[in-house]
This record gives C-alpha cells, structure tokens and sequence, in this order.
C-alpha cells in the first residue's frame, strides 16, 4: 500500500495539510472469489458479498472441508478454510476468514452444515455426473444444473446419456443409460433421479441436436500444382485446367503434383509421378475425382523440353571495374585494349571483369591486386568462353605517373594540381632560410621591407594555395628563438622561413646545418620539409669548393633527420651572366640528377620567360630574363608569381611522397 504525503500552499496564509491517499483500490478486499464444498450445495448459491450458507448432508457424512479462495491475490484466507471438519448430527459452523492486504480488514464467511439423524431417509436427488456416448454437455455438468444441450452430426442415429447419483440410495431412472434413437432436430433425454426418502425427485433434461444429412461434395478443384522443375504458364488457378511449361535440354524427367482443394477429393492420373521427358512437347494429366465420385476434371500441364544447345562461343566482358583511375577508351565488349593514368601515389591496383556470359570464365590478372612501379603496367584479363575453346584477352596498360624531383620552367605550373594535392602541400611543414630573393618570394622577415610578396600574391589570385606562413629574422636579432619557432609547428601547418642577410656562403652553410641542430635538434625534429639558398651574391671563388661545403653539410643533416626531406636550390642568376656562378649551379643539377635528390631549380626559372625561351649570355652563362627582373638582380613582380607557383609545385610533390 503507497501513501503519499500532499502538501498544499496558500499565498496569504502558509498551513500545511497532510493526508493519505491510497492508491491500491484492492487493500481493503476481504472477498471471497468462490466456496467450495466436499460435500452437500450450498444455499443460497455463492456470492462473494453473501456471509451466511447452509448446507444439508447425510447421516452418514461424518466430516467436511469446505475451501475459500480469495479475490485478492495479497489477501489470506483463514480460519477453517481448507479444514476437514468432523460433523456431529444437527448443526456445525464452520468459520472462513479473510484478511484484507492492508491487515485491518476482515471479512468471516460462516457455513451451517446440517448433518440429518440416523435412520431418515436422504432427500439428495442429484446427479454426479451424465456420460455420453457421443458429443459433449454444454454447459459443463454441475449438479444443480438440470438442462443441458448436445448436437452430434448426422451420422450419428442413436446416444446413450447415463447419469450417476451423488447418493448411493438414490435410484436413477427415465432414459438414463438407454440408446435413445436421433431423428435430424432435437430429441429430449430425461434422467430421474428419486432420492432415498422416495418423494424428493429431480429431471435432468439432455436436448440431443442430430445435424442435417451433408450430401457429397461435388468440388473437384486442385488448390495447386508443384512442379519438380520449370514453372507454369499461366500461373496457376483453379479453374484454369491447361498449362504449359518449358524446361532446358538437360532436364530429362519432371513431376507435377497437383492439391485437392476438398480433403474429400481424390487426385490421381499422373500426379506425383516422374514423366520422362522427350525433346519436344510431353503432355501431363492430372484427374481429380470429387467426393461423390462422380464428378472428374483433369488438369493438362504441356511440358516443352528444349533443344540440345551446343555451347556458348562468348568470351567478352560485360565491364572492367578499377579501383583506382578510369579507362580510355571508355568501355566496349569489343574493345580489348585500354589506358588507365594513375597519380605517383597509387602503387597498386585491381581491375576485375565481368563476363557477359554467365556459363564464361574469367582468369588472368582480374581481381588482383597489381603493383604498379612507376611508368607502364600492363594488366590482362582472360576470358574463356563456355565452349572452352574460345578466348579473348582485355588488356589495360596502367600508367604511373613520376614524381617530379627536379623543379624548373618546364614543369613548374601548379594550376594542373587537384584540390587534394594543394590540401596535402599545405599541411607539411616547410622551414627556408635565404637572403632578399627569399624574401621577395615568401613576403617573409623583414616584414614590409620586401616590394613584392610572391605567395601572397598567388594566394590572391587563387585561394587555393593559401597556406599558415611564419617569418623570423636572424638569430642575432629578437625574432629568432629555435625553440618557440620550432614550437610555431606543432601548432600550424605551412612555411616558416627565416630571412639570415648575406653574411659569407659558408657562414650560410654553417648557419642552417646550425638551426637544424638548434637545442639539440628541435627544429630538425619539427619539420618535414628543409632548405636553404644562397644569393645572387654568393658567386664563389671556387663552384667545387663551395658545392662540396653544401653537399657535405646536407648530407650530415639527412643522416641526423630521416624523416626531413632536404631540397637543394641552384644560386639565384642575374641580368649579367657569371661563370662560377654557372659552374655551382651545373654540379648541383648533376648531382641532384645522379642522386635522386630534390630540386628547386630557381636559375632556371629566372632564365626563361612565359613562352619557354632560353636566356643566356655571349658565353652561354644563364641570365635573369629582363621581364622578370626588378633591378638587374631582384625579381620583380610576374617574377616571383612565378617562383611562388614553382615552390607550390615543389611542395605538392613532395606531398605525394610522404
């Protein structure tokens, strides 16, 4: 039992009221459901609101039990509920209590049992039971229920109804336990019981209803018909009596098996046999004989074996699915040869076929995977036809594209690039460190001394190669911390370059391989991506001398920093030409090229105009083309656009290989 507690507020007056509200509607149920007797009725009949019964037994019941069930689950009953109680003659109470859930209400049922006197006859003239010889008693026999009604079906012509007293003194007659004819309708059975003192007598009355006679069924209708092989044309109903079904040279033998709709009918003719077939049209009949064995309709299933069909000649392809790239020409069954370009990136492939004929195979290389080395990989594709004999084989040359290491004029667009491509060059970390030229192409340190700023003016033109940018001065001035602008990485993406002047070239040399090993090696540690340059300035006394110092320094700081990718610059050119300056340059495309190195060949793209032309000196020295040159040395506007699109090359493709 739940009680809550409800407060209620007034706005002017506080009080508090407290009551308890019950929720369970049953804690209070005391009832009883039913009361059951082992002997004798009670009177009047059970209510669960009636207290008071009495009951009469014979002299010669000496004991009793009667038994309460409650209504309520949660409440007990008590008492002498369940208690066999002896009887003396006359009156006996017997009490039966019942507690409520709550435990506070109680509800006595009282029964009086009178048990009669010795030697006076008993008045019980009830019945314990009827049995039937067929059909059932509705309702369910009670002893105190004298009508009752039984319908048995027209077969049935004749019932026996036999009842038995509850009192062994008590004598059963009327029709009770004689074979009783049934005409169809209603035929009355009349069971008398006489009890013991030979006056009280009491009629039970058994209503006999015989069903009217059913003739025969006339249906001769299949409900379906199961085939072992094929299916009907048309789909099956019940008054369609013909079909027709095709089957394939390989089918030899079929069944057909056809379902009465009526349990009664009986099907026969060829139904559920095996029917050997011939090419050709075979027919099937199928008889069904409805109940009243008169009625027949055949069912007629026309089976049409094909013809031997001699092997398929078809070894095409219905498609060629790739994982990666597309085919050139786009795909025909009767096309067999096909391009496909990939990007460096794609190292292997799939290409899986389909045959057109379900009976063909296809072998070969389809559905494997294939490395691709860089340039030319031919893939073929088998087709053997069903025949076994015939065979076509498609053949897709996939092409890997290179990486371009060695960035200059011919090469440096990046507007062929995918967005994906810029994506990926904007995420690494690229660290520079140059003089003035540097600075005309990056914007970078000094900020605002620089007339031009290459990449963002290219970020201008197109947002595409917008990028996090970072620029510091020389470790001699307040900008530079190895520390915190190697900290500036693990928080962004993109360049960070340091504008270092002009001091000696190998002061330069020595200054990178410096900040890369800067508090041991924190920069080194946080980019991917290193360079530096010399300057126009730095034409050298001797090219092998001051290539050697470079190489050397490189070389130590790719040993340190595996996972850096170093790029070599060729020196920045003027509008004059300059033998040693040419002689450096020359050894680092050399060695570049032999070596597999990177690239950013700036001579060259100074030395070329938009169209490609050549400039070069009297002695075939490279000079800066005019077009882009600012003040003889500088480049000048459309001169470090272009730079800036070749360092999004260079950084693009690098991308691809990290």
């Amino acid at each position: 039992m739940k009680r809550f507690l409800i407060f209620a507020m007034a706005s002017s007056v506080a009080f508090m009221l407290a009551s308890c509200v019950d929720f369970n509607a049953n804690a209070n149920n005391a009832n009883l459901s039913e009361l059951v007797l082992s002997s004798g009725e009670l009177t009047p009949a059970f209510k669960p609101d009636v207290t008071k019964y009495t009951v009469s037994v014979d002299y010669t019941v000496t004991e009793i039990t009667a038994t309460g069930t409650a209504e309520s689950a949660a409440a007990t009953v008590g008492g002498q509920s369940g208690q066999s109680v002896s009887l003396a003659v006359g009156d006996t109470d017997i009490a039966i209590e019942v507690t409520a859930e709550d435990g506070v209400t109680v509800k006595t049922y009282t029964v009086t049992v009178t048990r009669e006197e010795a030697g006076l006859p008993s008045t019980n003239a009830n019945l314990s039971e009827i049995l039937l010889s067929a059909g059932s008693l509705t309702p369910a026999f009670a002893p105190n229920v004298t009508a009752y009604a039984v319908s048995v079906p027209y077969g049935v012509t004749e019932i026996t109804a036999t009842g038995t007293a509850v009192s062994a003194a008590a004598a059963v007659g009327g029709q009770s336990g004689q074979s009783v004819p049934l005409a169809v309708g209603e035929t009355d059975i009349a069971i008398e019981v006489t009890a013991e003192d030979g006056v009280t007598v009491k009629t039970y009355t058994v209503t006999v209803t015989r069903e009217e006679a059913v003739l025969p069924s006339t249906n001769a209708n299949l409900s379906e018909i199961v085939l072992s092989a094929g299916s009907l044309t048309p789909a099956f109903a019940s008054n369609v009596t013909a079909y027709a079904v095709s089957v394939p040279y390989g089918v030899t033998e079929i069944t057909a098996t056809g379902t009465a709709e009526s349990a009664a009918a009986t099907v026969g003719g060829q139904s559920g046999q095996s029917v050997s077939l011939a090419v050709g049209d075979t027919d099937i009949a199928i008889e069904v004989t409805a109940e009243d064995g008169v009625t027949v309709k055949t069912y007629t299933v026309t089976v049409t074996r094909e013809e031997a069909v001699l092997p398929s000649a078809n070894a095409n392809l219905s498609k060629i699915e790739l994982s990666a790239g597309s085919l050139t020409p786009a795909f025909a069954p009767n096309v067999t040869a096909y391009a496909v370009s990939v990007p460096y990136g794609v190292t292997e492939i799939t290409a899986t076929g389909t045959a057109e004929s379900a009976a063909a195979a296809v072998g070969g290389q389809s559905g494997q995977s294939v490395s691709l080395a860089v340039g030319d990989t031919d893939i073929a594709i088998d087709v053997t036809a069903e025949d076994g004999v015939t065979v076509k084989t498609y053949t897709v040359t996939v092409t890997r594209a290179n990486i371009v290491k060695v960035i200059n004029a011919n090469n440096y667009d990046p507007s062929a690039l995918s967005d994906g491509e810029i994506l990926a060059a904007a995420s690494l970390d690229v660290y520079l460190e140059h003089a003035s030229v540097g600075g005309y192409i990056t914007g970078g340190a000094p900020i605002g001394d620089w007339p031009f700023d290459g990449l963002g003016a290219l970020a201008a033109a197109d947002s595409r190669y917008a990028c996090g940018r970072a620029s510091w001065e020389s470790p001699s001035t307040s900008s530079w911390n190895g520390v915190a602008n190697a900290a500036w990485f693990d928080t962004n993406n993109g360049l960070g370059d340091l504008f270092r002047g002009n001091p000696s070239a190998a002061t330069k040399v020595s200054g990178f391989e410096a900040a890369m090993n800067y508090s041991a090696g924190v920069l080194g540690a946080a980019v991917d991506v290193a360079m530096f340059k010399f300057c126009y300035i730095d034409s050298p006394a001797s090219s092998t001398v001051q290539f050697d110092t470079a190489r050397a320094a490189i070389e130590r700081l790719e040993a340190s920093y595996p996972n850096v990718t170093f790029v070599w610059w060729t020196m920045p050119i003027e509008e004059t030409g300059n033998a040693a300056r040419q002689g450096y340059n020359d050894l680092v495309r050399t060695y570049c090229n032999d070596n597999d190195k990177w690239l950013y060949d700036i001579a060259d793209l100074e030395s070329h105009d938009d169209s490609g032309m050549a400039y070069t000196d009297s002695f075939g020295h490279e000079v800066l083309y005019a077009g882009y040159s600012h003040d003889g040395g500088h480049p000048n506007g459309p001169g470090v656009f272009k730079l800036a699109k070749a360092y999004w090359k260079l950084i693009a493709e690098i991308a691809k290989t990290r």
